[in-house]
């Protein structure tokens, strides 16, 4: 996904976005990784968003542990410091994010699916993700799923 990004985009993406971040594994990795070894990335944001309010909470705690630890800065005002967000609410509530993605990540099983389309060899997202995310990502936005596609006729490839 970043070598695609980069490829369309000519330059590194800086913010990650993990659409059902869950407890937040995905969102809290990157600064991990980043502080222990040289990582080629260095996000400037990483977000998750959640619906389910007892994930998202879990994933509030474990940051805050974290950051109590030292093993995390937030909020961060030194520039090499990843900024972590953790959203909670609907997909369709958090525009604002995933507009400013540059590459997002969807666990995509438990989401609705259209069913089986023959001519991608794919389960494919409803109709309300393929066009929630067309609307609102910005040109460039490399958009990853787990075992469902986004739907073509939304301008997905």
């Amino acid at each position: 996904a970043i070598g695609t990004f980069e490829l369309k985009n000519g330059k590194k993406p800086n913010v990650l976005v993990d659409l059902g971040s869950g407890c937040g594994r995905l969102v809290l990795y990157p600064a991990l990784a980043s502080a222990e070894s040289d990582c080629d990335i260095l996000w400037k944001e990483v977000h998750g968003i959640e619906i389910s309010s007892l994930m998202h909470d879990y994933a509030v705690s474990i940051l805050g542990k974290g950051s109590q630890q030292g093993i995390f800065s937030v909020p961060s005002n030194d520039p090499k410091d990843i900024q972590i967000y953790l959203h909670q609410g609907p997909a369709s509530e958090m525009k604002d994010v995933l507009s400013q993605a540059d590459i997002i990540f969807c666990y995509s099983t438990v989401f609705d699916s259209q069913g089986f389309n023959v001519d991608i060899g794919a389960m494919v997202l409803a109709k309300e993700w393929s066009q929630l995310l067309a609307d609102v990502c910005k040109s460039g936005t490399v958009v990853i799923t787990t075992d469902r596609a986004l739907n073509p006729v939304h301008g997905w490839s």
